[in-house]
């Protein structure tokens, strides 16, 4: 159109973009406030390029002295233009590394008898893309709630709570051995008494006997009763500590001890 209105210098208004030269992500995003086209090649980092391009627009200082302009709606049509087909390069290249092989050139028609082939390879890539994507995606929100505040004094509580349930454990652990050990001092100082009480039984009964005995022999025998009775007040006397019931059980226990005392048996 602006050659049949025979405007002058065309091509400098309107470069052709075969003829343009690849520029670094800076270069571009000026090329772009001044409205000036540029190309995006398949080779370029095209990860580096659109961080560049998205910082410029998110950029406050640079914005706000574009927004004034008349021309800022153009620019941030072109800009997103420009990211757009960055993206879409960087996405063929994320297939490409997925299937291990390059893709075939996208300008170059790809025959027929290799397409369906081809295309089902690239929806194997393409399911790889997506699960790498979905997995940065997370690592990237774990990450941003890691820093955050109310995460962190969430992960503080629930760490306190943890500790104080390990502790209330550890006191119930405490209380239950230390019951265990009162319940056993318990249940030998029963049977000790329970000893006693037998011993004293059976000397009350051997006494009584003993009495009965003396009452009805002779001379001889009543010195043998006054001899078995000191030695049952010795018995006495040893039985009166807990220690010296230890191999002792009950009036059979004692039953042998007795007759090593009493004389005859």
């Amino acid at each position: 159109m602006l050659t049949a209105m025979n405007v002058p210098d065309v091509n400098e208004i309107i470069p052709d973009p075969e003829d343009e030269e690849p520029k670094d992500p800076a270069t571009e995003n000026m090329y772009l406030i001044m409205g000036k086209p540029t190309k995006v090649y398949m080779w370029q980092d095209h990860e580096a390029h659109i961080i560049t391009h998205m910082s410029a627009a998110d950029d406050p200082k640079l914005t706000g002295a574009l927004s004034r302009s008349p021309a800022a709606p153009a620019m941030q049509a072109a800009l997103a233009a420009h990211v757009t087909e960055h993206v879409a390069y960087a996405y063929r290249r994320k297939i490409e590394e997925n299937m291990g092989v390059p893709m075939p050139n996208p300008d170059e028609p790809l025959p027929k008898s290799i397409e369906t082939s081809f295309s089902k390879v690239v929806a194997e890539a393409a399911k790889k893309t997506l699960q790498g994507s979905i997995a940065e995606q997370k690592n990237i929100q774990a990450r941003q709630d890691a820093q955050d505040p109310l995460i962190q004094m969430q992960q503080r509580e629930l760490a306190i709570k943890e500790m104080d349930a390990q502790r209330r454990g550890d006191e119930s652990k405490a209380r239950l051995e230390i019951d265990s050990m009162k319940a056993m001092s318990d249940i030998e100082t029963k049977t000790h008494s329970a000893q006693v009480d037998e011993v004293e039984v059976a000397i009350k009964l051997i006494s009584t006997m003993l009495n009965e005995q003396g009452r009805s022999q002779d001379l001889q025998s009543r010195q043998q009763v006054e001899a078995a009775k000191a030695g049952i007040e010795t018995v006495k006397m040893v039985l009166s500590s807990l220690q010296s019931l230890e191999g002792v059980e009950g009036i059979e226990g004692i039953e042998g001890e007795i007759k090593n005392i009493i004389p005859g048996g």
